[in-house]
């Protein structure tokens, strides 16, 4: 977290590090990414179950970050 713009990273690594997922939030917005997706719909749908969320599944571009995938 910074102090001149708050933002959280969390990072969870699963299967002796065969797995990684990042999730980045910044106030009400967060972008997740992960080598797996079953990691990203568990990651969902427990949001959904206490927040309601919108998810955008391909995006170039957002909270001033561009996004590339390899």
């Amino acid at each position: 977290m910074t102090a001149s713009d708050p933002c959280f990273l969390f990072v969870r690594l699963l299967e002796n590090n065969q797995t990684r997922t990042n999730i980045w939030i910044h106030v009400d917005d967060a972008i997740a990414a992960s080598t797996h997706e079953n990691e990203l719909d568990y990651h969902r749908e427990n949001l959904k179950q206490k927040f309601k969320i919108i998810t955008a599944h391909d995006f170039t571009k957002d909270l001033g970050i561009n996004v590339e995938k390899l």
